[in-house]
């Protein structure tokens, strides 16, 4: 499997595992699997990203991994928020070109 695939794989399986709380209708536990990923692989936000914009082209915004997505987006930008420090990153999304400037306290 390549990095690129690893990456795509992990992050659709956390997005899957919290769908299915999603789906439930009660929001997703934080699990120690689910905050070690988020710890340990904070650029997979644009993997997340890819995979979101991904769901819901091809299954609409109120798909349950389309949230699910969402959700681990929203985990992985507190991290960076929380991490501080000076990040520049431009990457193409969807189309569309983000950056992103974070600023040491």
């Amino acid at each position: 499997m390549s990095g690129a695939s690893a990456h795509k794989s992990r992050t659709r399986r956390q997005a899957r595992r919290l769908a299915a709380d999603l789906v439930k209708g009660k929001m997703p536990a934080s699990t120690v699997d689910l905050e070690d990923y988020l710890d340990r692989f904070p650029d997979d936000v644009f993997v997340a990203l890819d995979g979101f914009v991904e769901q819901v082209a091809s299954s609409g915004a109120d798909d349950a991994i389309a949230l699910g997505y969402l959700y681990l987006i929203q985990g992985q930008l507190e991290r960076v928020r929380r991490r501080g420090g000076v990040c520049r990153v431009k990457r193409t999304v969807g189309g569309i070109t983000v950056e992103s400037i974070a600023n040491r306290k």
